[in-house]
């Protein structure tokens, strides 16, 4: 399958930028893209002026970064900032902006003053005048990097170039026909809300496939965003009924992800390096919602999208053995803001299904609505959506034990898992059991343990799961259902939750 890479201009002030312009690069090697700049081209005779122009006219995109200061102008009294911006214009292409959203914050060192100061107002009122180019503002390096790693997968969606293959891999396109002159480069038709988990697994087999799926959860959040509730416009405090509002939101919400749900465990279950890092970033994205006072239950929901791909991500990883993904997502190294703090925290220690059910037993109702979004698809028919979900929510649970003694730990965060029974001895975790056999058998080496998850130590793993199996075991030694961390509601039955009265 051909995979096309796209050049990407980076053009910004420098000294003042280190920071920012490493962890846009960064982004932009993630998103399958060829950063390039000023500061890349190495002293070759030639002028400055004409290095430049040279790589804009082979560029497919710009990302224009602008923070306080102007740059150095030329003999026309531009700088080489806007010069680039004002090229790229020239050519028709496509220039994603970024303006910083409060100069003032900034170092004073960093901050244009005077004459430089007023040049850097009108280009950035230029800029942001312009029709041509959508433009964000960014607030500190890593929220500049996640802005410019969706915008760029949104413009290779929206506005595609020709980009790069690579020589064995290219392949002629009647650009008049609009079609390719080999059968399988056409082009996947963009799934719809109804897919299934067959049909977007037969997508991403197709050249493209990534991108489209990629617009595919974005066109399922979209549906989820529009709720009120989600992107802020509700209140959030003076409710006459709580729990009725409650109800009537949380009902909402369920109707409207299951699309979500489908297509990022589709990507995460069949996808690749390139989706996983689309998966991850999203997940921050997502719980980017603001601090407001009002019931703690409502504004919770805000980050309800957050949580939903966040696990259907983990359930998908499991179901497909992607160890490697598993890992990354329940890994110190994917942080996201802590609303409650003020600074960062890893996402396993922050997303769960107590956000979205606060009441009762969390993981069991997250559980329910799962079987409901992916239970009626017939790739998740049988046993496969029982032990993918046993799977994470033993690896999660793990994970957020490691975690707990450096960040705070979510109430009603150990979930739900199968307990084997049997007289005389402790009860434990049916899944446990194999994952902690291979992880001791194969060590650091296990893709868990390589991807992250607790800090790719075994012997922490080991500890923690070890933990989880003393709570778990004293409670079904006891039978103590009010012992068992997020308790609440009835004991319920089935083969799949600890406390089945068949086993005892």
């Amino acid at each position: 399958m051909e995979k096309r890479y796209y050049q990407v201009f980076v053009s910004s002030t420098y000294i003042d930028l280190v920071d920012e312009r490493e962890q846009v690069t960064e982004q932009l090697l993630r998103s399958r893209c060829i950063p390039s700049g000023m500061e890349l081209f190495t002293a070759s005779g030639r002028p400055p002026w004409d290095v430049i122009t040279s790589a804009i006219e082979t560029t497919d995109y710009m990302v224009l970064i602008l923070g306080g200061r102007y740059g150095s102008v030329g003999d026309d009294g531009r700088s080489f900032t806007e010069r680039e911006y004002d090229e790229a214009q020239s050519r028709g292409i496509p220039v994603l902006a970024f303006l910083h959203e409060d100069v003032d914050s900034l170092p004073r060192r960093n901050v244009d003053v005077g004459e430089e100061g007023e040049s850097l107002a009108k280009l950035r009122a230029k800029v942001s005048d312009s029709e041509r180019q959508t433009v964000q503002f960014w607030s500190d390096a890593r929220d500049l990097a996640q802005k410019v790693g969706t915008a760029i997968r949104e413009a290779i969606i929206n506005e595609p170039r020709p980009g790069w293959v690579r020589g064995g891999d290219v392949r002629v396109v009647d650009e008049g026909s609009g079609s390719d002159q080999e059968s399988d480069q056409r082009v996947p038709p963009l799934p719809s809300l109804t897919s299934t988990s067959d049909e977007l697994r037969e997508t991403l087999a197709l050249p493209g496939g990534e991108a489209r799926l990629e617009r595919s959860i974005g066109t399922a959040i979209k549906q989820v965003k529009r709720l009120p509730f989600i992107v802020g416009d509700a209140e959030y405090d003076g409710v006459a009924n709580l729990d009725a509002e409650r109800a009537q939101r949380m009902a909402a919400l369920e109707d409207a992800a299951p699309p979500l749900v489908l297509s990022v465990a589709a990507a995460a279950r069949w996808g690749t390096p390139d989706l996983d890092q689309y998966l991850c970033d999203l997940v921050e994205e997502l719980n980017s919602s603001p601090r407001r006072s009002g019931y703690t239950s409502l504004i919770d929901m805000m980050r309800a999208p957050a949580v939903l791909v966040f696990t259907a991500a983990g359930v998908g990883a499991c179901a497909g053995k992607r160890d490697d993904l598993v890992g990354l997502l329940l890994s110190e190294e994917l942080t996201m803001d802590d609303p409650m703090r003020d600074e960062d925290a890893p996402v396993a220690s922050l997303l769960s299904a107590g956000l979205l059910y606060p009441y009762g037993w969390p993981s069991k109702s997250m559980r329910e609505y799962f079987e409901k979004a992916l239970g009626a698809d017939p790739a998740w028919e049988g046993s496969v959506l029982d032990r993918a979900w046993e799977r994470w929510e033993y690896l999660a649970a793990v994970a957020r034990l490691h975690l707990s003694e450096r960040f705070q730990t979510p109430r009603g965060e150990r979930p739900y898992l199968r307990i084997e029974d049997g007289a005389g001895r402790a009860r434990r975790t049916t899944v446990g059991k194999s994952i902690r056999r291979q992880v001791k058998q194969a060590g650091e080496a296990h893709p868990l343990m390589r991807a992250g998850l607790c800090k790719g130590s075994a012997e922490a793993f080991e500890g923690a799961a070890a933990s989880l199996d003393g709570d778990y075991g004293a409670w079904g030694e006891n039978q103590d259902f009010a012992a068992l961390p997020g308790m609440g509601g009835a004991l319920p039955s089935g083969p799949h939750y600890p406390g089945s009265r068949s086993g005892f």
